[in-house]
């Protein structure tokens, strides 16, 4: 998408950068707080600011209250994990990105407290389900979307055993 905006994919259209360049602006601005080590709660915080989704919910949402509830539910939990700042703000004075950021601990400690959560398919009817492929793996969904599949990306560029990593099934 990135790509997109900035002109590195010949051939798109003007309208779909147009719509693209906000969603854009938006991740970029989060992925460079979160390499500075910004917490997940902040983060949070940040992009339903940036994207006014407590409006969105008021103006969309008869229930409104019970998802808002459900955000700051989200704030609290990210809140509430542990993360080593020390490691963070040493690899954050230097130039080079930091490998273990806050986020990156929050994602792995809520991906690791949602591991069996959900398991009654009534639960998951109408849901969207965000899962890593290792999680993934020996599930069933009807739909499966993958948002990136770029060499380097999946698999991963540093993981030990390529075969292995592209082996979902």
């Amino acid at each position: 998408m990135e790509g997109i905006c900035d002109d590195r994919l010949p051939d798109m259209k003007p309208t779909a950068k147009r719509k693209l360049a906000s969603f854009v602006s938006v991740i970029r601005k989060l992925r460079d707080l979160a390499y500075k080590g910004t917490s997940p709660a902040d983060l949070i915080r940040r992009l339903v600011d940036l994207v006014g989704f407590e409006d969105h919910l008021k103006n969309t949402q008869p229930d409104w209250e019970s998802r808002w509830e459900n955000v700051k539910e989200l704030i609290t939990f990210a809140t509430e994990v542990a993360s080593d700042t020390d490691a963070v703000e040493q690899q954050a004075a230097t130039d080079e990105r930091p490998k273990e950021t806050p986020l990156r601990s929050f994602l792995q400690a809520s991906m690791l407290s949602s591991e069996g959560d959900n398991k009654n398919e009534e639960d998951t009817k109408d849901k969207v389900i965000i899962s890593t492929c290792h999680a993934a793996k020996g599930l069933e969904w009807p739909i499966v979307i993958i948002p990136s599949a770029e060499d380097g990306t999946f698999p991963f560029a540093r993981s030990e055993d390529e075969n292995e990593e592209r082996s979902v099934d």
